[in-house]
């Protein structure tokens, strides 16, 4: 939903024609928590979950408040990008776990970083925000990333009963798309690699089906208030 695989392992992999700030430990790491989780539980790889994700998230929370004696503010936007994608692997293993608190405040801190660097804006606001030259891919890569994030901001919110950050309203990156497939020999790494896989209509409907669902829960709400209102008026 908002990893693309197929950059993602390029660079994991060292693909001298991937960006390598597409893959990160604490990414890594992440990914793995997640999937051993997905386990077996009486399996030796279930076990390894909890080390996984303490590993990303101390690794992650130490870069981002700059608890190893390095700037985050310095870090090239195009590298926040792995930070946020740990971040919301993070959060969704503190769902799965049960620890709603830390999937609240980790899935925020994701959220506000990709605000931080521009993913909700027009990629024609890019070039003054990423240090690098973007292709075609790099764009629909991080639209990919920032619905990821908006679809992950609704369903949590959802879960918690809690009101959502990403705002359609303030949302100008064009939605995700099909990504192009890249011959990258990643091959032996798919489950079933002559499997068509479609993301972007399932995510576009998702984006929409949230997007109606949250205007009528505000609407709902904006009544609730105005009909208290009348009611106190009438009290007096």
């Amino acid at each position: 939903m908002f990893i693309h695989r197929e950059t993602f392992l390029s660079a994991f992999f060292g693909d001298e024609t991937a960006k390598s700030y597409y893959c990160s430990e604490e990414l890594v790491l992440a990914i793995a928590a997640l999937g051993s989780k997905l386990s077996s539980s009486d399996g030796e790889l279930f076990n390894k979950s909890e080390e996984y994700y303490q590993g990303a998230k101390n690794k992650a929370l130490k870069t981002v408040f700059q608890l190893d004696g390095n700037s985050f503010t310095e870090l090239t936007s195009s590298s926040k990008l792995a930070f946020i994608q740990t971040l919301l692997c993070l959060a969704f293993y503190d769902v799965g776990s049960g620890e709603n608190a830390m999937a609240w405040y980790l899935s925020g801190l994701a959220f506000r970083i990709a605000h931080e660097i521009g993913l909700h804006l027009s990629p024609n606001a890019w070039n003054d925000v990423y240090e690098d030259e973007l292709s075609e891919l790099d764009f629909e890569v991080r639209s990919r990333i920032y619905w990821g994030c908006y679809i992950a901001d609704h369903l949590i919110s959802v879960l918690f009963g809690r009101s959502t950050t990403l705002r359609l309203s303030n949302s100008t990156v064009p939605e995700t798309d099909e990504l192009p497939d890249i011959e990258t020999g990643i091959e032996d790494y798919i489950y079933d690699p002559k499997a068509t896989l479609s993301m972007a209509n399932p995510l576009k409907r998702l984006i929409v089906l949230l997007s109606i669902m949250f205007f009528q829960a505000e609407d709902g709400i904006r009544d609730l208030r105005m009909s208290r209102g009348l009611g106190d008026v009438y009290k007096r």
